[in-house]
Order: C-alpha cells, then structure tokens, then sequence
C-alpha cells in the first residue's frame, strides 16, 4: 500500500500588508464550503481588530460588510461580532453604557450595530429574500420589536340613538305574559321581605 498523502496546509496570501488564511480556498458561492470560508475571514478581521480602540472598530465593521457583499452572505449578529473580536454580552454593556461609560463612542458604536443589523434584515425581509418566520424571530429577539394589538373603537352609535319605549316594548313583548306584572310585583315584594333586618325577640319583663 502506497503511503497516504498528508494534506498541504493552505497557503497564506497577502492582501494590503494582512494575512488572510481563508481567502485561498477555491469554493463555491453557496455552498457549506462558502459558509465555513466566511467564518474564517471574520476570524481573520478579527485579528486585525483592536476592540479597544474606536478607529479599529470601525475599519473592522467596515472590512467586515465588505465582506459580506462580496461573498453574498448575509448580514447576522454574532458574524459581525465575532468579526470584531466582541461578544453579545459586550456589546449589550457597551450598549447599555454598563462598560466603558467613561467614553460614550463604545455606546454610540455598539447601537450602530444594531441598527446595521436591523437595517439589514427588514430591508431583506421587504425584498422577500429573507424567510418571513425567520425575520420575524430575528426582529424580536435582537431588534425589539413586540407585538401590539391594534386598539379596537367600541361601536357605541347604537346608545346615541334616541330610546322609544313604543319600539321597546314591541320589541321583547314575546317574553311578557298576561300575569308578568304580577310576577314582577310579587318578587319585588319577596326580595323587600328577605332584605328586612331580622329583630331579636324580646321577653316581656
């Protein structure tokens, strides 16, 4: 049996004075290979990404969406995340001015985020190139978006028409009878009895 061939690591290639590993894969557009060539030049940004210092974020994210549209993937979260070196939790106390409240840029930077994503998926989602279910998941969890019942106007046009006894009683006269008065007398009469208070009887002295 002929001795199997060790695989070649791949080269690394040079590109405005950065190494980049991923970018000497041949893959297809689309494909698994694609997506795991993605991740490995957000690690690759990342690298190069100072997560302390502003200007080093901000080339990040713009290398970053660059990026994306050259390789036709979509925009998310954690890949811009990843891509520059930050966790969620980072970003949500940047965002929140728990961490780095001292400089308020890493705030206005972390809300920037959002809002690229955000922006992102509704306008994909209004092009139809973004699974409806899947827009809608990604809108409440990491955009905010609830759902709001739309309020509801009672229509109460009914209660601002004048009120005719005539039409009134020709409208239920089916549920009255020749004794209904007397009815209606006789349990006034009993409820009246039944709401008195009852007295102690009292021995003679």
């Amino acid at each position: 049996m002929g001795r199997k061939k060790k695989p070649e690591a791949p080269a690394v290639i040079q590109e405005d004075g950065k190494e980049y590993l991923a970018g000497s894969f041949d893959v297809e557009a689309g494909s698994k290979g694609a997506l795991v060539a993605h991740i490995m030049h957000t690690m690759d940004i990342a690298k190069h990404t100072d997560s302390t210092n502003i200007d080093s974020l901000l080339n990040g994210l713009q290398e970053y969406l660059a990026l994306c549209a050259k390789t036709n993937i979509n925009v998310t979260n954690t890949s811009m995340y990843a891509a520059l070196g930050l966790s969620s939790d980072t970003v949500s106390n940047w965002a929140s001015g728990k961490v780095r409240a001292a400089d308020p840029r890493f705030r206005e930077f972390a809300l920037l985020l959002r809002r690229i994503c955000a922006q992102y998926r509704e306008v994909a989602a209004s092009q139809g190139q973004l699974n409806p279910t899947l827009a809608i998941w990604w809108q409440k969890n990491y955009d905010g978006f609830q759902d709001a019942p739309i309020p509801q106007k009672a229509d109460t046009s009914a209660l601002d028409q004048p009120v005719n006894p005539e039409e009134i009683a020709e409208k239920y006269k089916h549920l009255l009878t020749d004794d209904s008065g007397q009815r209606m007398e006789a349990e006034r009469e009993r409820r009246s009895t039944n709401m008195m208070p009852v007295e102690d009887d009292q021995e003679d002295e």
